[in-house]
């Protein structure tokens, strides 16, 4: 696209993890990840036959879906430090990290190994980050005993861990 004054535009392409960051996409973003991580705690509490799951829910919910979305950015932000880290390419180290992580992080992770790695580092991360903070925080008012706050924790761990920071991009952009 040019404008009057001979200004050439030209379209932005971002991973589809870096939509996180920008705040149009939360409309979309946050509904989705609050039902997610309702139908998530509600079949695990129904699973775990817990009885006063109505009750449960009205306490932990807000907690579990800020701490889910905070762990979210976690990973985002490092997988952002794949991207912003500014790398001397007459280096070494430099060249490296822009060959195998610069590019294929945002991407396209299945690149390589090393930007595989990394993407499922942050999952790892966000993962770890949900688990820790759903056991100590968001069940802490509950009367749950500890095993049950542990495979609460765990089954939002592994349901609602950010996997989609592994789908390659580049998919998106084919053809445009």
């Amino acid at each position: 696209m040019t404008s009057r004054n001979g200004l050439r535009l030209y379209n932005v392409l971002f991973p589809l993890w870096m939509l996180l960051l920008f705040p149009p996409a939360l409309l979309v973003i946050l509904p989705g990840n609050f039902l997610i991580d309702s139908l998530v705690l509600l079949l695990a509490l129904r699973f775990l036959r817990v009885e006063d799951r109505r009750g449960i829910y009205r306490k932990s919910i807000l907690k579990v879906f800020c701490f889910g979305f905070l762990s979210d950015l976690i990973g985002s932000l490092l997988l952002l430090v794949s991207v912003a880290v500014d790398t001397d390419l007459q280096t070494p180290f430099g060249s490296w990290w822009y060959e195998n992580l610069t590019n294929a992080v945002p991407f396209n992770p299945f690149e390589n190994i090393f930007a595989f790695v990394y993407v499922c580092l942050a999952v790892l991360l966000s993962g770890a980050c949900i688990y820790f903070c759903n056991l100590f925080f968001s069940f802490r008012r509950t009367d749950l005993p500890l095993p049950v706050r542990r495979r609460l924790s765990l089954a939002l761990t592994l349901f609602t861990s950010p996997y989609l920071f592994l789908f390659p991009s580049e998919i998106l952009y084919r053809g445009f």
